[in-house]
């Protein structure tokens, strides 16, 4: 397994892995995100197959985790943990010092991946999301 930032030309690619979730990204607002200069994309390989995308925004020392998805088959087995510490591991190696994320508070298995990890509750955002309608947790790393 290697995880090496993605290149514009794989955002098509990466598209379709973050469609397999609830809220997927468009080829377009990843392109956007490299693009922007703050935006830090993550792919998780075998081989040549793309099995996950991270999706970080990094402002000064500060990360921001927007997304990470795995391909259905590809989730339950561990590879989740592996694939955001490499990414973390990446992101402090360029600077920063803390990241923070949102995560419906129904996604239990996210929750249990990002507490597993040592990021800390810090609070909610009632009525955050809304396909479905969720609440967001929020947390927070420092390296």
């Amino acid at each position: 397994m290697e995880v090496c930032p993605l290149l514009p030309a794989q955002c098509n690619q990466a598209a379709q892995v973050t469609a397999t979730a609830t809220e997927g990204w468009s080829s377009a607002a990843l392109e956007e995100t490299l693009a922007h200069g703050t935006g830090q994309v993550f792919g998780l390989w075998e081989d040549e197959a793309l099995l996950g995308v991270a999706v970080f925004q990094l402002v000064l020392e500060e990360a921001s985790l927007e997304g990470i998805t795995l391909l259905p088959d590809c989730r339950g087995k561990g590879l989740g943990k592996l694939f955001l510490a490499r990414c973390l591991e990446q992101l402090k190696s360029g600077g920063a010092e803390t990241c923070f994320l949102e995560v419906r508070s129904q996604n239990q298995p996210a929750i249990a991946l990002y507490e597993g990890m040592g990021f800390l509750k810090m609070g909610m955002r009632k009525n955050f999301y809304r396909n479905p309608p969720d609440h967001a947790l929020t947390y927070r790393l420092d390296f």
